[in-house]
């Protein structure tokens, strides 16, 4: 089967409305979301049908596209309410729904039109499972999590369906996401979105009577920006970053850097990867790996040192309004000080600088700080786009639980 040199698209987490419209104004061309029901992320904050059709209306107004995951593992007694669901989410035409049950996938095929994308849960890991799926109605899988890029490649030659791999965020330890300490620590099984990551946790062993403490299966975020010329060779249909629970600004973050990667590197341009990798690193993460990608993930992938979170940036507001005098009104996230020295991530993708000399209130009263969930007016030389993000990048690297 003859193969289509394709600019792959880059698909972006959204775990609300507001992260909906964030991920699209940095350069996503898709989004993923989720609903209260029947997906992997109960404790994000979701949507709701309304918040869904609000969201895909704003995406198909920008020739953007809404993938809805319905990738929980579905048991008995879920199919009485999938069908519902499925009835009701096919009105507000979504591009796609993200499905790892093949019962699932046979209702969706029966009940609706709407395009089935595999979920990386089903752990499609060769060609002969991708066309299974393909003639189940599947047009893309979302490929398990274990395979390379060659490995990729080889099954959209095979099958011609789309793949989808994922190139920024947090792995699971467990074969495809499919793991059962949740279940037996806690009762909540992490298959049908009760995941209360077991694996983070320190563990006490011994080795010969010696008594050792690890993070034994805490693995690395991924980070898979360098590997973009690579990507772009393997006909790879879209990339995908992780992380439905995480802030704005990692998702604006991310999504502008690996936009930037793909354009440059689509034009033939030299990129500097150096950059957008020390750009990747000051939002949170666990360390980072190319997972399987390259090379098959070893020792090194796995962060035993501690489970927190590293971040050179902090998220201290949003670019509400913009005045000629007045400068920005920011809602604030952390507490800004006068003589704070900020930075005003654009929605164009450069990077202004914005020291804090004044700071007044919206009836015009000077302070000296601004504390989180307050509306504050900061001057400034330059007029950003209204919902811009204002970061403040740290003296050194911080970890936090």
């Amino acid at each position: 089967m003859t193969q289509t040199r394709q600019k792959p698209e880059l698909l972006a987490p959204a775990g609300n409305l507001a992260k909906l419209k964030l991920a699209f104004d940095y350069g996503a061309d898709a989004v993923y979301i989720g609903g209260t029901r029947f997906g992997l992320r109960k404790a994000a904050d979701n949507f709701s049908i309304y918040e869904m059709a609000k969201g895909i209306d704003y995406a198909h107004n920008r020739n953007k596209k809404v993938y809805v995951v319905l990738n929980g593992m579905a048991h008995q007694e879920d199919f009485v309410n999938i069908k519902s669901a499925i009835n009701e989410l096919k009105t507000i035409n979504p591009d796609a729904f993200i499905v790892s049950d093949t019962g699932v996938a046979s209702l969706v095929k029966n009940h609706s039109a709407v395009p089935i994308h595999t979920s990386t849960q089903a752990s499609v890991l060769n060609w002969r499972a991708a066309k299974i799926w393909q003639n189940l109605g599947a047009s893309r899988v979302v490929v398990g999590r274990e395979l390379s890029l060659e490995d990729c490649k080889l099954i959209n030659l095979k099958t011609g369906i789309q793949v989808e791999t994922f190139i920024h965020g947090s792995m699971c330890i467990s074969h495809s996401g499919k793991c059962h300490i949740s279940n037996y620590f806690a009762g909540r099984d992490s298959n049908r979105g009760g995941c209360i990551q077991s694996c983070r946790y320190r563990y006490d062993f011994n080795i010969k009577s010696k008594q050792q403490s690890k993070f034994l299966m805490n693995a690395r975020d991924i980070m898979a920006i360098s590997l973009v010329p690579k990507i772009l060779q393997n006909n790879i249909a879209s990339l995908k970053i992780e992380g439905r629970m995480k802030s704005e600004l990692y998702i604006a973050t991310a999504v502008r850097c690996y936009r930037k990667a793909i354009d440059e590197c689509w034009q033939g341009l030299e990129v500097d990867f150096k950059a957008l990798e020390h750009e990747l690193s000051g939002i949170s993460n666990r360390g980072f790996t190319s997972g399987n990608l390259e090379t098959k993930a070893g020792a090194d992938s796995i962060n035993y040192q501690y489970a927190g979170y590293n971040r050179y940036t902090s998220f201290m507001g949003t670019v509400k309004g913009v005045d000629d005098v007045k400068g920005l009104a920011i809602e604030v996230r952390e507490n800004i000080n006068i003589g704070d020295h900020l930075q005003c991530l654009s929605k164009d993708g450069n990077i202004y600088p914005l020291e804090v000399t004044s700071l007044t209130n919206l009836n015009g009263g000077l302070l000296d700080r601004a504390t989180p969930n307050k509306m504050v007016w900061i001057k400034a030389d330059f007029n950003p786009a209204i919902g811009a993000l204002i970061r403040k990048v740290l003296h050194k690297t911080e970890t936090r639980t």
